[in-house]
């Protein structure tokens, strides 16, 4: 480790020695659930845009003659290491809620988690706060940012541009000079071959539970390399390394893993192309007291968008207490408004329009735990109120899929961002567009709550038969009939009900809510095209099945055009 920070300081210093002469030469002659955000929309809300260590996170109660009562915050101290756009000074101070002060511990979903000695790209309102959220800080190691792996220098350019200040010819040919002069630097000082993961084992495995991981491959050199693991669009997380060879690594899965990108940085500073990875869940490292499986929640269903908060929270409440032996209990009603809330030992779910410390922010969950036992005494979430809010449709925020997605935190599984993560609509993947009804647990969503707080009972799903048509047989066939009758079935010891959903689309995974008993339906006069039914199986237990689902071909349109006969001897 310190032979990598050793490297990465003395490119600093080749870089930072060859910008002051190009400087010269140059010259003489004639760079917290959340909505996802671009690097131009990052640039247009940011005041200035810098690249900066962190130097120091220090946390402190908001009054000190109240105690954390009164709120808990951390000041992050960032050494400006170069201003990008806007100005600023030698160092920038950001104070984000969340912290540990006496006793007490504050967490704030959908916020950055600075690392000390870490380097970073800080996009900074007028607000002093972090533009995005958790997106809003771009982590950097070597010259590249993390974990997209592009070129700080590349970053730079993008930023000046969307700033409308593009970088001048000059500036893109030092840029250019330096970057030649660090890889020059770099080959010289550099003597290990390029690291390489070839495979990662095993395949099943979460994050922040102590789960461990083997990465076999070439390059890792004989000295402790860093070990990456995808966290968000712009950080990483590093994982605890037991122990390691230049073939064979043996890792811990950190904490904030997501489905994603993990790479092996060696001696030399020499970063291995990322290996696509998938983390299951991530706890947060917290969770009610042993004992406690019940929790009540007040809602205050205060915004004028619509008349279906309160039920719509309550049926995302009532969707992760079918799956393990926790479960939320509706209080009734509660008056909160003020955002950042105190703790007051209820769990309180409300809107506010105003507070949030990123515009981007859908809703935050801000929860409270006693330290050293990291045991939960409260939690409260709030919806950001500037945003329209319904059940998903008519260009909505859907209440009861952000709503799901928050009382994951209330439970203590974290935010996961990779791209798999997303691919596999986690309820914990933490951006949420509009319209999106994400409101099916994934089977890595109910493993991570069974984790933290078991289940008994049954817990094994139906046996889902495939879906059949006696209309249509094959589901290569085209049919002039446009009247489908679909069949299906599943066995359980126990009374079965079944979900379902005709579209055009193969894939699709029904919500939760059973349509009945019934094993058949018809559909009449569909439209030409191809039509997927997609049927899922639930035993009295809450256990479902993936989905099943059947293709049927319907084309009972004649072409249309006209036709005529070749002459033949002029006839």
């Amino acid at each position: 480790m310190q032979s990598i920070h050793r490297l990465l300081y003395l490119r600093a210093m080749v870089v930072a020695a060859l910008s002051l002469v190009l400087l010269f030469a140059i010259a003489t002659p004639a760079l917290g659930a959340s909505i996802p955000l671009t690097i131009n929309r990052l640039t247009d809300d940011a005041r200035t845009v810098v690249v900066a260590d962190c130097v120091s996170t220090v946390s402190r109660v908001v009054d000190p003659s109240v105690g954390p009562r009164s709120g808990i915050v951390t000041d992050v101290t960032l050494h400006v290491v170069d201003a990008i756009s806007g100005t600023s000074g030698d160092t920038i101070t950001i104070t984000q809620p969340g912290g540990e002060v006496d006793g007490i511990g504050l967490v704030v979903s959908e916020l950055t988690a600075f690392s000390r000695n870490r380097r970073y790209v800080v996009f900074v309102g007028s607000n002093g706060q972090v533009v995005g959220g958790a997106q809003g800080a771009l982590a950097v190691v070597g010259d590249r940012v993390r974990p997209s792996g592009e070129l700080l220098s590349s970053l730079k350019r993008r930023v000046r541009a969307a700033a409308g200040t593009p970088m001048t010819l000059a500036e893109t040919i030092a840029e250019t000079i330096v970057a030649r002069a660090a890889d020059a630097a770099e080959a010289i000082i550099s003597p290990l071959a390029v690291p390489v993961i070839s495979s990662m084992t095993p395949s099943d495995v979460s994050a922040g539970t102590g789960d461990v991981v083997t990465l076999s491959g070439t390059g890792f050199g004989a000295e402790k390399p860093i070990v990456s693991f995808y966290c968000n669009s712009t950080s990483v997380v590093d994982a605890e390394v037991n122990s390691w060879s230049d073939t064979s690594i043996v890792c811990v899965v950190p904490k904030g893993a997501g489905s994603g990108a993990v790479t092996v940085t060696n001696a030399s500073a020499i970063t291995s192309s990322g290996y696509s990875y998938d983390v299951g869940f991530s706890f947060g490292g917290a969770k009610w007291a042993d004992g406690t499986l019940t929790e009540t929640y007040r809602i205050n269903a205060n915004t004028s968008d619509t008349s279906l908060g309160h039920a719509l929270i309550d049926a995302a409440a009532a969707t992760w207490g079918t799956v393990s032996n926790f479960s939320f209990v509706d209080g009734g009603t509660c008056a909160s408004t003020i955002n950042p809330p105190s703790y007051d030992f209820k769990n309180d779910i409300y809107w506010a329009s105003s507070g949030f410390t990123s515009a981007s922010t859908l809703a935050w969950n801000r929860y409270w735990y006693y330290v050293p036992s990291y045991n939960i005494f409260e939690t409260d979430i709030v919806f950001n109120d500037a945003y329209d809010w319904g059940d998903g449709t008519g260009g909505t925020f859907d209440i009861q899929a952000v709503a799901l997605h928050e009382l994951g935190h209330s439970l203590n599984l974290s935010d996961q961002y990779g791209p798999g993560d997303a691919g596999e609509s986690k309820v914990m993947y933490g951006m949420i567009p509009r319209g999106t009804q994400r409101r099916t647990l994934t089977a890595d969503d109910i493993a991570g709550i069974r984790w933290i707080y078991g289940v008994s009972g049954d817990v094994t799903a139906p046996v889902m038969d495939a879906v059949s048509s006696a209309t249509h047989p094959s589901d290569t066939t085209w049919y002039q009939n446009n009247n489908v009758t679909f069949s299906w079935s599943a066995t359980d010891a126990s009374p079965i009900t079944y979900s379902y959903v005709l579209d055009h689309t193969s894939g699709t995974e029904p919500d939760t809510t059973p349509e009945g008993a019934a094993t058949t339906i018809t559909y009449s006069g569909l439209a030409d095209g191809e039509w997927y039914l997609h049927v899922r199986a639930c035993d009295d237990s809450g256990n479902w099945t993936t989905a099943q689902q059947r293709r049927v071909r319907v084309d009972v349109t004649a072409p249309e055009g006209s036709f005529s006969r070749p002459k033949r001897n002029g006839v």
